[in-house]
């Protein structure tokens, strides 16, 4: 497959990634530390790696950050 622009947070990004899984790879994404949206639906953790890229797709990565105040 050849590369395919899709919208990443807002902004066109084109991407040979075929999955949400290899996109999360390329961007060097740690998988469980991350929530995915999937043209507006919240993919669940375990459904990353199945769900193919299409052209013209809208992907939000929300990513988990610790911090907080110790006691």
């Amino acid at each position: 497959m050849g590369e395919i622009t899709i919208q990443l947070n807002g902004d066109l990004y084109t991407t040979s990634a075929t999955t949400v899984t290899e996109l999360l790879d390329t961007l060097g994404l740690d998988h469980p530390q991350v929530i995915v949206e999937y043209n507006h639906r919240v993919l669940p953790a375990n459904g990353t790696h199945t769900q193919l890229l299409n052209a013209h797709d809208t992907i939000e990565i929300i990513r988990y950050i610790g911090g907080g105040h110790a006691i």
